[in-house]
């Protein structure tokens, strides 16, 4: 059977919105001539898992997996549109977090702070910021120390507990957790953001690459345009699609090659 999974936002107060919009899309697989499909998404596969699967139809994830860890298993299929002020088209920023009472007004600042990130190959919560601050950084290094948190909501509660001093926090997953899980955003303020990127794309394996994949990309757009699926939609913060192409994702490794040029390579 193949499978589905949408794990880039997958925080529990959503999963039924995602499961409906999950099963609009099937509806529009089967009457696109795809079969075989999951009735419910995947739920609690590490990552990596997923990603690497044959039988995964369509996913999503980080867009630094598209053009390196995954460029050979990966085929794009589409990118979401957020209806988020910190996103505009299919592009999305992080949010620069600091506690509340932080004394600092722009993370330049910030030199000899405590960085929380969520993992080392996470374009949100760890390229963009490290793209950010190059400029300032001296000897390959501008923070104090950096801690991998192994997530976003885990990075949030690393400075709620003054553990950590700043973070990159992705705007769509922000925004999520204002709505649906205030006490994650409580006490803390948004300093600022970071450039924007092309946002966590729709993705389905190689093997679907041609006939299969085409199909897939005429239900999500059918899925997209549903007026019985708009308020999943709506729960998700989710406008629209948008078509992409390889090249569109290239822009991410920018990121990361104007922080080398600059001595700064890694985030520290």
């Amino acid at each position: 059977m193949l499978k589905a999974s949408f794990p880039m936002y997958n925080i529990p107060e959503i999963r039924a919105a995602q499961s409906a919009l999950w099963k609009g899309i099937a509806v529009h697989l089967k009457r696109a001539g795809v079969e075989d499909l999951p009735d419910d998404l995947a739920h609690g596969r590490p990552l990596a898992e997923l990603l690497s699967d044959q039988n995964m139809l369509i996913s999503q994830c980080c867009g630094y997996d598209v053009v390196q860890r995954y460029r050979e298993t990966l085929v794009l299929v589409a990118a979401p549109v957020f209806d988020v002020a910190e996103c505009s088209g299919h592009e999305y920023s992080s949010l620069i977090v600091v506690a509340q009472d932080s004394p600092y007004r722009d993370v330049l600042d910030m030199r000899g702070s405590i960085a929380a990130a969520n993992g080392p190959e996470s374009h949100s919560g760890m390229s963009s910021l490290r793209h950010l601050v190059a400029p300032k950084s001296a000897n390959g290094a501008f923070f104090g120390s950096v801690t991998y948190s192994g997530g976003h909501v885990q990075s949030l509660r690393l400075i709620q507990s003054g553990q950590a001093d700043v973070a990159a926090i992705d705007s769509v997953t922000y925004a999520l957790l204002e709505r649906y899980r205030p006490s994650a955003t409580e006490g803390l303020r948004k300093l600022g953001r970071t450039f924007f990127a092309p946002a966590p794309p729709y993705v389905t394996h190689v093997d679907r690459v041609g006939d299969t994949a085409r199909r897939l990309k005429t239900a999500l757009r059918n899925a997209f345009c549903d007026p019985d699926l708009e308020t999943c939609r709506a729960a998700l913060l989710l406008k629209g699609i948008d078509d992409v192409d390889r090249k569109t994702y290239e822009k991410i490794l920018d990121f990361e090659i104007y922080a080398a040029k600059l001595g700064y390579p890694e985030l520290r």
